[in-house]
């Protein structure tokens, strides 16, 4: 009996620490793509304003200009 039960406590404390080792693996998963996300949403670049600024330069202007009359 008391084998059984030095078996039934490894087994669960094998079971405890991979069922540990795999919500850990998971939440720094969550943590990475989550950073990740916040520094994709950072780097986001407002491509309206930066077209807008691109075309306030009467020579870019020009060039799309005579693109456009081609």
């Amino acid at each position: 009996m008391e084998n059984i039960d030095k078996r039934f406590n490894f087994f669960f404390r094998s079971l405890e620490n991979d069922f540990n080792k795999n919500v850990s693996n998971q939440a720094e998963k969550v943590v990475q793509a989550s950073l990740y996300e916040r520094k994709q949403r950072m780097e986001k670049v407002d491509l309206d304003k930066d077209f807008d600024n691109l075309l306030s330069d009467s020579s870019i202007r020009n060039v799309f200009i005579r693109l456009r009359d081609k």
